[in-house]
């Protein structure tokens, strides 16, 4: 949400689990909540594995992605999945029948770039970067996808990159446009610093386009 800390945020993954779920499985997650009358051992083994990993979570200066807390999502699951009941054709059967189609139809529209999935009510996947990035967002995963745009946009670019990956080795020539540190107050970091690249191109070769990953837009 525009917020950089090295210390974390105690809301973090509270926020997270409201944007990067689906809709439809929020709302079956409440549904199941509300319909939910006794508490057993298979309850409170689930519901406290996924309350005890979000806590942890929240209490650790270690928040710099929603997959610390990805086991929690099967907990949820389970129970959810535990309450769904399709015995008799009612409202409340294609109620609940839509949900899951619903949640399904997302997985699908989410490829091929489902890291970057947020939820309708975050903004969807084209503003999901305003929230949170890292790997919750981008992780250099679409180098592949850049030297094929490359393919239809010839001309030099510069390049700010961010992920562990090599771009030369997608054949991506580029010259290293990173150089300045968005992040001064956290411990550790230069105030300028490179990305440890070495650019594909020389100063005489002409730029055309500037290719920015969108952790490094923050």
């Amino acid at each position: 949400n525009g917020e950089v800390s090295a210390t974390g945020f105690r809301t973090y993954f509270v926020q997270a689990l409201l944007m990067k779920p689906t809709i439809p499985f929020l709302v079956l997650c409440v549904w199941a909540g509300v319909r939910t009358r006794r508490w057993g051992v298979n309850e409170t083994l689930l519901l406290g594995s996924a309350a005890l990993l979000l806590a942890a979570g929240s209490l650790s200066p270690t928040q710099t992605a929603f997959r610390y807390i990805l086991p929690a999502l099967p907990c949820l699951a389970i129970w959810v999945g535990s309450d769904l009941s399709f015995k008799f054709w009612g409202l409340r059967s294609f109620f609940l029948a839509g949900l899951v189609l619903w949640h399904l139809a997302e997985g699908v529209r989410a490829q091929p770039h489902p890291l970057a999935y947020f939820n309708q009510a975050a903004g969807g996947a084209s503003n999901g970067w305003r929230h949170l990035v890292d790997s919750n967002y981008d992780w250099g995963q679409d180098l592949p996808a850049l030297r094929r745009w490359m393919d239809d946009h010839p001309g030099g670019i510069a390049l700010s990159y961010f992920g562990s990956d090599e771009p030369s080795a997608y054949g991506i020539r580029y010259r290293d446009a990173w150089s300045l540190n968005r992040y001064p107050d956290i411990p550790g970091s230069p105030a300028r610093a490179g990305s440890g690249r070495e650019s594909q191109m020389s100063n005489a070769d002409p730029i055309r386009w500037g290719v920015v990953s969108a952790t490094r837009r923050w």
